[in-house]
């Protein structure tokens, strides 16, 4: 299993930022088959994103959570900021070898 984190500064122009997003969502496909991983899975909290994986890049799984849900074994949150509406998709894309 390998990690990575993408990011983009938040002052990039929109259009570019989303270009950039692009970039590295998909780079990350290929990396991936370069590796013959069995697949790819992603964690987005952005709606940008969130829509890469499952509507431009076909994730084969799109499964959202809730993180305001989480909670640890003392009942405690583990998301202290989040709220009722605030969302991450889990997204899995599975690669052809």
């Amino acid at each position: 299993m390998h990690n990575f984190l993408t990011a983009v500064h938040p002052d990039v122009d929109v259009k570019e930022k989303v270009n950039i997003m692009y970039y590295l969502e998909n780079e990350l496909l290929i990396i991936g088959k370069q590796h013959e991983f069995e697949a790819v899975i992603t964690a987005n909290a952005g709606s940008v994103t969130k829509d890469f994986a499952e509507y431009i890049l076909k994730y084969d799984i799109n499964d959202k959570e809730y993180p305001y849900n989480y909670r640890e074994k003392n009942g405690c949150q583990v998301f202290e900021h989040a709220t009722l509406n605030d969302t991450i998709v889990v997204s899995v894309k599975y690669l052809a070898k």
